[in-house]
């Protein structure tokens, strides 16, 4: 049960900066995920969350430290490609 209820807070905190990105608000989503980050440090998605956001504020060197730590420990192939093409397009 503590898997399932952390699978949907992470869930939940997504849905949330997702709503703030369509409204065009980079600064909460980065708050989001920041704190998100304290809870689930080593959560490569919720690494790659914080990545995107922060490639939209063209934030390129803390970028680049994010990605570098969220490769190695991700699993999932699909995650890795979409960290590495987030990067390129928009670096």
């Amino acid at each position: 049960m503590d898997a399932i209820r952390a699978d949907n807070t992470r869930f939940n905190i997504h849905k949330k900066a997702v709503e703030y990105h369509r409204n065009g608000d980079y600064d909460s989503p980065e708050k989001t995920h920041r704190d998100t980050l304290l809870i689930y440090p080593n959560k490569p998605g919720m690494i790659l969350r914080l990545l995107s956001t922060l490639v939209l504020k063209e934030n390129t060197d803390e970028t680049i430290e994010l990605m570098e730590r969220g490769l190695p420990i991700s699993i999932n192939e699909k995650q890795k490609s979409t960290m590495r093409a987030t990067f390129v397009l928009y670096t």
